[in-house]
């Protein structure tokens, strides 16, 4: 019997002559494959009775068996930052509401400053300070919005975001009232 298959770039060709006397007769396989010409190259031929065959084939299996645990940690890794990642959403709301209270503090108290020195500085300086103002904001608020993130992903979130809101008071940002300070 002979059954020709095909794999990307190479041919394989299986002879096998069945059984004689109960003894197993060898299977050849010809690997072969094809030039620009579309002739055919064969490099090698190996023999391996069916026994042989099986043997590899179960050694293939257990590799891939020993690799479904490494895919099952990994795949558990994921589903744990993910589920971390998630979590961490619950407190998005309140770094937004944060951010935007402390961006009104900012450009009230930019405003202010900056009538006070508008006759003595330049578009340059003026510039220099309204970034600087930005980065100082944005430095300060860093670690605080990291540490909320890290306590939404153990389920603590809530917690902190009623803290940051009490502490913070910025509700009067946006009832339309102006800071008290």
């Amino acid at each position: 019997m002979e059954t020709p298959c095909r794999r990307v770039g190479w041919s394989i060709l299986i002879r096998s002559r069945g059984r004689a006397s109960g003894r197993e007769n060898p299977v050849v396989c010809q690997h072969w494959k094809e030039n620009a010409e579309g002739v055919k190259i064969i490099p090698a031929q190996i023999y391996a009775g069916v026994d042989n065959l099986q043997a590899g084939v179960s050694q293939g299996m257990n590799r891939r068996l020993q690799e479904v645990e490494q895919v099952q940690s990994m795949i558990a890794e994921e589903v744990g930052a993910f589920e971390r990642w998630f979590r961490s959403l619950s407190v998005v709301a309140t770094i937004s509401d944060l951010r935007q209270c402390v961006d009104a503090f900012r450009k009230l108290e930019l405003a202010r400053t900056m009538r006070q020195l508008s006759s003595s500085l330049s578009e340059r300086e003026a510039a220099a300070i309204q970034e600087l103002n930005t980065r100082l904001i944005n430095k300060l608020l860093h670690t605080p919005t990291l540490r909320l993130k890290e306590a939404a992903a153990v389920g603590q979130g809530q917690v902190y975001a009623e803290a940051l809101r009490y502490l913070f008071d910025c509700a009067h940002v946006f009832c339309g009232r102006g800071p008290d300070f």
